[in-house]
């Protein structure tokens, strides 16, 4: 939104040159339909503001970063502007609508912003020509960090009081201490020096520290983009505005002009009440909604009591213990969810009822405001985390009365006062990772290391998950209990990670929780091997027309799409003749070999003989006969850069058997449940034609049966590693599924001609 279109231009003062000031100040503004903003701004000598929005209610953004010119322009556009923040420069792009820019830029721009000693915006010579203003306008950071706080801190208070939509990552970030939470009785040092990885130029956008990780997820920016802005009818151009220090004045006008009332400033008192109270009427920062004021300040960012030192001191000796025995620990795997070197002469974490009355005082007295999102996320009882509490709860439940040796204990609150702890103390314990102290020693951006261990630590959940799900069968309920359990934990793991601020000590609570959930799965699934990955064996696509080996056989068998030249399998005649004569000169065609292939062309003939059949490269059988069997087949020996492996590559990066069966299994359960969807969907059309994919499935299972069997005993003959044998199966699997996601749709093209054919139930 454009601030009040022409009409009332918010924390704008129209008031005379020399009365301008170049200190930050922080104002409100409310509108008649019920929306409202808290920002912070400051004024430049030539009439231009700088506005940041931490927080409003009934807006289409929860943020954003605006300037207000003194001039209107008619025409609207985008141009690029470069911010320079103490020597660094991000270049970003500003949208012009009427007398404002709006600038889209992350949460992390603006975390950085209160200790900038200077904020400068650059544009070109043109564009400061067309905007009638300088082509570098500097604005003061006198003060700003004490308005940026305040505003944040009220703004925590309106997004928990009073339905007001903020982001939570920002708000942290900007009140998170500048030395820490364990060291709030140290001088004030610049808050850049911990947040990770410093801005870095970019290009057409701010940067992105922090990005989100899972390629199912993505960057909590992004939701609090300000290039959109509401319409501003007359109704909403009622809303006037008032700021902290700003004159008695100071006036707002309507959409027609006119005025409708004087905004008194907040070191008048007793003047102008009257008129001031109407709807649609600015409040200053320490008016109805703001319980909190500057001279009401925590100590987030300030001194303390040398009892709250004794407070810090006093949580290590309450929540640690040296020498713990533990009758359900046995010493932990290697890899990102073990501890660091000489874990065994660490103490380890013990919540006891004392250790979690000390972090609640420490929260409650420094780090309410800055961690506020904590709670919710942990405690909400319709959370993510309470429903993977009681999944979980209930499988160690149904576990207790197997025989189960080392129960683990039932899961309560400990991972919350363990984050508080991580959070309130630098001491060293047995329940933190080695990923923990790379991130807080990292001084690059730690985006690639936070993707790479997220990675890694998935993998790590799918090896121990498949291992617990074998272990479980034959017990339906816990089994599936365990699958939603850390379905659900993965959820609340990637909400949690978009609230974190780009603060090392922020981001480095999540190895800590990863670990502790990893473990859990662990111990339950009986203490397996842990994974073992090679960097070399990481999937990679080949893109740009390129393969990933020089070997022939790729080569022949590699098409490539798209813009970015994308590599896919293709089976042409050479191809499959190649994969034919591999197989015979490696000695894998015997009599189970020729039964599974007898099963594919007895699927593949009826297959191309039926109304479901396409000439498409992604058909069942494919442009070639065998082509659906051929890159089966191939997957015996060799995994290329293909990107029909990609659902595979975990299965690929890890080489585990483990992994490989699980994604196999849950590929196949994919499969049955898309195949009964289509057959109802096709049996609303024809029932005919729906008896007829079932009857195809039947053969293709038939096949997909055989082939099990016979990976399975190369496997036993040491012909080809287990892990491999899983893998064959899951690309058989793969392949099919898309082909029966297609099938409804040569279904429906065939309809119109059955249309006159019976339609009773299938």
């Amino acid at each position: 939104m454009r601030f009040i279109l022409s009409a009332a231009l918010l924390f704008l003062p129209f008031r005379s040159h020399a009365l301008l000031t170049e200190m930050w100040e922080a104002g409100r503004l409310d509108y008649s339909y019920g929306g409202a903003e808290v920002a912070a701004f400051v004024n430049t000598r030539e009439q231009i503001q700088l506005q940041v929005v931490l927080c409003s209610r009934h807006q289409p953004y929860a943020y954003r970063l605006s300037v207000l010119l003194p001039h209107e322009h008619s025409a609207s556009g985008i141009m690029p502007v470069n911010l320079n923040v103490d020597g660094t420069v991000t270049h970003v792009y500003a949208e012009v609508q009427g007398n404002s820019l709006e600038f889209q830029v992350g949460a992390n721009f603006l975390i950085t912003l209160p200790d900038s000693p200077n904020f400068e915006m650059e544009f070109t010579r043109d564009d400061a020509l067309f905007l009638k203003i300088p082509q570098v306008i500097s604005f003061s950071m006198s003060n700003a960090n004490l308005v940026l706080s305040e505003v944040a801190r009220s703004c925590v208070t309106l997004s928990n009081e009073h339905n007001f939509s903020s982001n939570q990552q920002l708000l942290s970030g900007i009140l998170w201490p500048r030395h820490g939470f364990n060291r709030h009785h140290d001088s004030e040092v610049d808050r850049r020096a911990v947040i990770s990885g410093n801005m870095k130029p970019s290009t057409g956008k701010a940067d992105n520290v922090i990005a989100s990780a899972s390629p199912s997820g993505s960057s909590s920016d992004s939701s609090a983009s300000t290039g959109s802005k509401p319409h501003n009818n007359g109704a909403d151009a009622a809303g006037a505005a008032t700021a902290a220090g700003v004159s008695a004045g100071t006036a707002a006008r309507t959409a027609d002009g006119s005025a409708t009332g004087a905004a008194q400033s907040a070191a008048v008192s007793g003047q102008g009440a009257a008129g001031a109270v109407k709807a649609g009427r600015a409040e200053s920062m320490g008016g109805r909604d703001h319980p909190v004021s500057v001279a009401q300040r925590g100590s987030a960012g300030g001194g303390s009591s040398s009892d709250d030192d004794e407070t810090y001191r006093d949580i290590d000796s309450l929540c640690l213990r040296y020498n713990y025995e533990s009758k359900i620990e046995r010493p932990v795997v290697n890899g990102l969810v073990s501890s660091i070197d000489s874990v065994n002469e660490m103490p380890l974490f013990v919540l006891t009822d004392k250790c979690r009355a000390a972090l609640d005082d420490i929260y409650e007295a420094h780090g309410k405001q800055a961690l506020s999102f904590l709670p919710e996320f942990f405690k909400d009882p319709t959370g993510h985390y309470q429903r993977y509490v009681m999944l979980w709860n209930n499988v160690l439940l149904d576990t207790s009365r197997m025989d189960f040796k080392h129960p683990d204990r039932h899961l309560d609150d400990f991972d919350y006062y363990l984050t508080l702890f991580s959070l309130f103390s630098d001491t060293r314990i047995r329940q933190y990772p080695q990923s923990y102290y790379d991130i807080l020693k990292l001084k690059e951006d730690p985006s690639t290391f936070l993707y790479t261990m997220d990675n890694r630590y998935e993998l790590e959940t799918v090896k121990y998950a498949s291992v617990l799900s074998r272990r479980l069968t034959g017990f339906l309920s816990p089994q599936q209990n365990a699958s939603e359990a850390i379905s659900a934990w993965h959820n609340f793991y990637q909400e949690l990670s978009s609230a974190l601020p780009p603060i090392s000590k922020a981001q480095a609570i999540r190895p800590v929780l990863y670990r502790q959930m990893l473990m859990r799965i662990w111990r339950l699934a009986g203490y397996p091997e842990s994974l073992h990955l090679r960097p070399k064996y990481t999937f990679v696509q080949g893109t740009n027309g390129k393969t990933t080996t020089r070997e022939p056989l790729e080569a022949r068998c590699s098409v490539f799409e798209g813009s970015n030249g994308d590599q896919f399998f293709f089976a042409s005649s050479d191809c499959v003749r190649s994969i034919s004569t591999d197989l015979r000169n490696l000695g894998m065609i015997n009599q189970e070999y020729q039964e599974v292939l007898n099963n594919w062309d007895r699927f593949a003939r009826e297959w191309t003989a039926s109304v479901f059949y396409s000439d498409d490269a992604q058909d069942a059988v494919g442009e070639h006969l065998r082509s659906g069997f051929a890159l089966t087949m191939l997957s015996l020996y060799k995994n290329y850069g293909f990107g029909d492996y990609f659902l595979l590559r975990k299965c690929i990066s890890s080489r585990d058997s483990d992994i490989c069966a699980y994604e196999a299994n849950t590929y196949y359960e994919s499969y049955y449940s898309d195949l009964r969807k289509t057959v109802a969907s096709i049996a609303s059309v024809s029932s005919q034609d729906a008896r007829e994919l079932k009857r195809l499935n039947d053969l293709w299972v038939k096949y997909y049966e055989s082939l099990k069997t016979y990976t399975r005993n190369l496997a036993q003959r040491n012909k080809i590693p287990l892990w491999r044998a899983a893998f064959v199966q899951g690309v058989a699997v793969t392949s099919q599924s898309e082909a029966i996601l297609n099938s409804l749709y040569f279904s429906q093209a065939f309809a119109g001609s059955r249309s006159s054919l019976p339609t009773d139930d299938f």
